[in-house]
Formats: C-alpha cells, sequence, structure tokens
C-alpha cells in the first residue's frame, strides 16, 4: 500500500519549477560562470566541484606563466608521478604550493619568493632567480570558495589588492600579500571575510582611506598595511578589533589625531606608527593596551611631553620615538627605567630638557637620547629663536 500523504508533504511534480529556476538563474546572472565551472551548493557533484576549482589553479599559474615554476618544473602538478596538468588533480597528487582540507577541497595557496627559488633554475646556477609577475585572476578563481589563506610574498605581482568581488571567498582567514606592486584601494567588501585573522597588504603601492569595512573584522589579530600610499584620518573604529595583537600603519599618509577608543585594544602587543602625521599627545587612554610590547612611533609628528603612561604597561619592551616634537623633562631614572621588561628606549631628535636619566647598574637597556635639549650641552636647535 503506499504511504499515505500528509496535507504538508508536497508532490514531487509540484517541486520541479523550482528546482528548474534554482539550476538556470546563476546562468543568467551577470556575472556568475556556467553551471559546470562553479556548481550550485547541493547540485554540484564532488568531480564537478573538483574540475571547477582544478581550473581555478591553472588560471593562477596561467596569470603567472613568466615564472619557471609554470613551465619546465611543472609547476602545481607533481612532476614525480610524470603526470601532466590534464591527468593529475590537485588534491590527489598533492600539487606544489597549496592543500586541501578533509573533503578533498583546495583551502590555501602559498606562494613565498623565498621558498620557490629551490626549484628555480636560475637559482641553482647561480643567478638571482625572477619573484611572480602578474595579476591575480580573480574572477577566474571564484570556485575555490574553500580558501582559508592566501599567501603571495616577496614578489612582483601587480593589479588590485583586492577585488571587488572578495566577498566570494568568505572563508579566507589569512591574506598576505607582503612586498609586492598591488595597487589600491582596499574596497569595502572586504568587510565579507568575518573569518579574515590577518591581513598583511604591507610594501605595496596601495592608495585610498583604511575602509570601515576594515572596523567590522572582529577576528582579525594581524593588520598590517603600513608601507603604502594610503592615506586619511585614523579611524577611531578600529578601536572594535578587540583580538588584535598587531598593528602596523607606519610608512603612508594616515593623520592624526591618535584615537583615544583604540584604548580598548587590550591584547594588541605591537603597534606601528612611523612617519604618520599624528600632530598630537599620545592619548591617556592608550593605558588600556596592557599587552603592550613594541611601540613603535618615530617620526610620527606626536607632540607634548614625554609619554610616561607607557611606562605603566607591564609587559612593554620597546618604545621608539625618535624624531618627534616631545618637550620637557624626561621622569627620574627610578621612573623611566622601572618596567622590568624594557630593552629598548629611543627619543632621540626631540626637545626634551633637564638632565639625563642614568640607567641603573645591572640594566641592559639601550638608551639613545641624543639631539635633544639636555644640560649641559643642548643641541644647536633648542638655542634658535
Amino acid at each position: 500500500m503506499a504511504p499515505r500523504r500528509t496535507p504538508h508533504s508536497p508532490r514531487l511534480g509540484a517541486l520541479q519549477p523550482l528546482l528548474l529556476v534554482l539550476l538556470v538563474l546563476p546562468s543568467m546572472l551577470p556575472g556568475c560562470l556556467p553551471q559546470e565551472i562553479v556548481p550550485i551548493p547541493g547540485f554540484g557533484t564532488p568531480e564537478k566541484i573538483a574540475m571547477a576549482e582544478k581550473a581555478a589553479l591553472l588560471a593562477f599559474a596561467a596569470a603567472f606563466r613568466n615564472h619557471p615554476i609554470f613551465g619546465q618544473y611543472g609547476g602545481w602538478a607533481n612532476v614525480s608521478l610524470g603526470m601532466s596538468y590534464e591527468t593529475s588533480r590537485p588534491c590527489v597528487q598533492f600539487w606544489k604550493w597549496i592543500t586541501c582540507d578533509e573533503e578533498g577541497r583546495v583551502n590555501s595557496i602559498d606562494m613565498d619568493n623565498a621558498a620557490m627559488v629551490a626549484l628555480n633554475p636560475a637559482f641553482a646556477r647561480g643567478r638571482k632567480p625572477e619573484p611572480l609577475k602578474g595579476v591575480i585572476p580573480w574572477r577566474q578563481m571564484r570556485a575555490l570558495g574553500n580558501l582559508q589563506l592566501l599567501r603571495v610574498v616577496g614578489n612582483d605581482v601587480s593589479g588590485p589588492v583586492l577585488p571587488g568581488i572578495i566577498f566570494r571567498f568568505p572563508k579566507l582567514k589569512e591574506i598576505m600579500f607582503l612586498d609586492n606592486k598591488m595597487v589600491g584601494p582596499i574596497p569595502n567588501t572586504v568587510s565579507a571575510l568575518k573569518s579574515l585573522q590577518k591581513l598583511d597588504v604591507s610594501m605595496n603601492r596601495i592608495t585610498g582611506a583604511i575602509p570601515p569595512g576594515i572596523a567590522t573584522l572582529t577576528s582579525l589579530t594581524w593588520l598590517a598595511l603600513s608601507q603604502n600610499r594610503m592615506s586619511g584620518v585614523l579611524p577611531a573604529a578600529l578601536g572594535n578589533l578587540r583580538q588584535l595583537r598587531k598593528l602596523d600603519l607606519g610608512g603612508n599618509g594616515f593623520r592624526g589625531p591618535m584615537p583615544p577608543s583604540w584604548g580598548a585594544l587590550k591584547r594588541l602587543e605591537l603597534i606601528n606608527l612611523q612617519k604618520l602625521n599624528l600632530g598630537g599627545p599620545v592619548p591617556a587612554a592608550w593605558l588600556g593596551m596592557v599587552s603592550m610590547k613594541h611601540f613603535v612611533a618615530p617620526a610620527a609628528r606626536i607632540r607634548g611631553r614625554f609619554p610616561s603612561g607607557l611606562l605603566r604597561l607591564s609587559q612593554i619592551s620597546d618604545i621608539i620615538l625618535y624624531n618627534n616634537r616631545l618637550w620637557g623633562p624626561l621622569p627620574p631614572a627610578g621612573q623611566l627605567f622601572a618596567p622590568r621588561t624594557l630593552t629598548q628606549l629611543d627619543v632621540r631628535g626631540n626637545y626634551l630638557n633637564g638632565s639625563v636619566p642614568k640607567v641603573p647598574a645591572g640594566r641592559l637597556i639601550d638608551f639613545k637620547y641624543f639631539s635633544n635639549c639636555f644640560l649641559p650641552k643642548p643641541s644647536p636647535k633648542c638655542t634658535r629663536s
């Protein structure tokens, strides 16, 4: 006897129009790849997904065809098995520079120039190996939806640092593009990367301001934007990134004031504000940075008295404040050198006056204080009208 159909169990025939729409709709949307390239979740077979990911990796290799590792060395194909790109599978033959998860999905691409030189024939012959040159083909890589790490460090990769379609890679946890030739700005669609923990795009040619979306990435532990061409006011909203341990903004055109809200960054261990236009004192609220070890802010146009509050941070190791506009006397030696973790204090090139505190016997502290207004031989700049 056929099972009785309840009022809430529709016939299969009633679902057919809906299934048809789900299968056809993606191909009708602008910018979507065909079904055989990007399988629809729930309908794509593992084989189709694997082939789509393989096509994405081959598109990546084609974008950097200048490099020998994608030439006679086979690149990602496991050459030890004598297989071609056509016959091998990334997660079966363990293509170089990638890793896969337990489900056989590609989850990382790690292309560090220092790690690739061993496969470069120029390096083997004693010549300087060439870096990767090209543009990351983001649109051709959309099938890599499980990607968690993308690391391309120390190369000549150009093009946009992040595309507007970065939201198509929602599982990314690490983006490491240090030392390339990428341009900006960083799109606000970066806010879709809710799992992102590390973003390092230092030493590129990025422009524009820090987008508001970055302040919504509450899983971030590492934010490095230094040595670019960025500008704008330091966003107070970065104080929302409570997991942040490294904040590296130096070498850009950012300007102050320094947001007091950053004092909520209780896990922050390193801050780099080198060569920014801060134009004011270090906020007293930054005493809340209780994990701070490395305070680096040389040539940042900091004004006011020496920020003695930093000496109350129990883990402080380095205070680098040379070439700013600090004035007045330093705290007495008993206070200045009180932190047992302090190893470096650099206040050269300011307008500090009074006497120079002496480092206590037995303390190994690199204390630099020249070119100030200390007695008995103040710098000539101190007597200028």
